[in-house]
């Protein structure tokens, strides 16, 4: 650790003598993805982050041909596939158990039924890295390494090139996505990491083909439906926010006749990958908690839409604080390693330093995008929450409190509310740079958050 903080203050000299590369952005944020990340990794203990045990199990199933899971999201995986003990493993006495192989022979049923809501799309990276590690090692240690790394290394890049070229929101955009949770979720096998890339890609993608003139090629035609794609078969609440493609304008298209065309077949990709996924998860629902009870919650949602509506508003009056510390990461791990309060506090007074001064370079507002950008933003909140209160809270609590929400949540929404209210340079120019000195600082208090883990770690070992 002492070595990360040397090499803030070798970032920091090298910021001053090359400004023309590091005050870019984007090489600031790989720089610094490509050391916190692995430390993230490796401090944080395998498996703790939320759910990272099934989605382990889900991401093997689809590298040995489980696309979809069987009815009921029972799973057979090699009985030592995931030892009940890696729960509370410190990374030290993990590497005492390195060469624990997994035995094919000894098969269980691992019931992954809540992983089987997510499409196999959502474990690209994932399956990549455990697939390519399981050709050469039956070491269930290298399988989970190999599919972090993986899921890091792809997400990281997609948030590289996001930075890259949105035309506006370069350092808040950077800046959120070293979150010390973002990071976390990153440096895991979890779906989250994958789900906030893509939405920060496709924000950046068509917030530039918006500023960008000339007309668009087959390349980026292409690309912006990869995205839709891409966004669509995630976690399915997300999906508002493959309908930005809507701010690119016509003459991107060429004509407005190629314009609706592309639009409605976006439109069509948007409903097949997730409606479609939908009509396919919903075979698992009700064998998840409280699942059997959906067609009576949705029921009272539409006879009571007002008390519906008070239980919403409770929800977030209540624990608003809560959920923003959450999702910066005041409670890392499975929401069990508690991040020092100050630590927090000062990633709140830099963010709204980076803001502000972002906001300050605001001449030209461009109404359109930002009202697109908050109305999508509030479509995946109130998303977020009714698929908690339909899957996950209990029928009796269903007539007072929504149950299951967690900050994390809203990380991928973010991104969208800060744009929703900065504007392109009056002369249309995009920028380029910008002031490091939040997002070097927000390295260095990552390492403080680091020790809290690394504390926590020692603690339960």
């Amino acid at each position: 650790m002492c070595s990360a903080f040397l090499f803030a203050t070798v970032i920091c000299l090298i910021c001053q003598k090359k400004k023309e590369c590091f005050s870019k952005p984007e090489n600031l944020f790989l720089l610094l993805s490509l050391v916190l990340c692995p430390l993230y990794l490796f401090c944080v203990p395998v498996f703790q982050v939320p759910d990272e045990v099934n989605h382990y199990v889900r991401a093997y199933g689809i590298v040995h041909g489980y696309l979809l899971s069987p009815e009921g999201g029972n799973i057979p995986v090699p009985e030592n596939l995931v030892p009940y003990e890696w729960y509370t493993y410190t990374p030290f006495i993990m590497l005492k158990h390195f060469n624990m192989q997994i035995d094919p022979a000894a098969s269980i049923m691992h019931n992954n039924v809540n992983m089987a809501l997510y499409s196999p799309v959502s474990y690209v990276f994932q399956v990549l890295g455990i697939g390519a590690a399981d050709f050469v090692s039956d070491n269930t240690y290298l399988l989970v390494m190999a599919g972090s790394i993986a899921n890091m290394a792809g997400c990281t890049l997609l948030l590289y090139y996001a930075v890259k070229y949105i035309p506006y929101g370069k350092e808040v955009l950077a800046f959120i996505s070293l979150l010390p949770m973002a990071l976390q979720e990153r440096a895991s096998l979890s779906v989250d990491a994958i789900t906030y890339a893509a939405v920060a890609a496709i924000l950046a993608f068509c917030l530039y083909m918006r500023h960008s003139k000339g007309k668009m090629g087959r390349r980026e035609i292409a690309l912006m439906y990869l995205l839709i794609g891409l966004v669509s078969s995630c976690k399915v609440v997300y999906f508002p926010a493959a309908f930005l493609f809507f701010l690119i304008p016509g003459e991107r298209f060429g004509s407005s006749k190629k314009e609706w065309a592309h639009k409605a077949a976006g439109v069509a990709e948007v409903a097949v990958c997730s409606v479609g996924w939908l009509m396919i998860a919903k075979n698992y629902l009700g064998n998840t908690r409280a699942g059997g009870d959906t067609a009576e919650k949705i029921q009272f949602i539409f006879q009571n839409p007002g008390r519906y509506l008070y239980i919403l508003d409770k929800m977030f009056w209540k624990n608003e604080e809560g959920f923003i510390q959450e999702m910066i990461g005041s409670k890392l791990g499975s929401l069990n390693i508690t991040v020092n309060a100050i630590l927090i506090l000062f990633i709140m007074m830099l963010f709204f330093k980076v803001y502000y001064k972002e906001k300050g370079r605001r001449e030209k507002p461009d109404y359109l995008a930002e009202s697109v950008m908050l109305i999508l933003s509030l479509g995946i909140v109130l998303l977020i929450a009714a698929s908690l209160y339909l899957q996950w809270t209990d029928i009796a609590a269903s007539t007072y409190s929504i149950e299951g929400l967690q900050g994390r949540y809203f990380l991928p929404v973010l991104p969208l509310i800060c744009c929703g209210f900065l504007s392109v340079r009056e002369n249309g120019q995009t920028d380029t740079q910008g002031s490091s000195s939040a997002v070097i600082g927000l390295y260095v208090i990552n390492l403080l958050v680091l020790m809290d883990v690394i504390s926590f770690s020692s603690y339960i070992g």
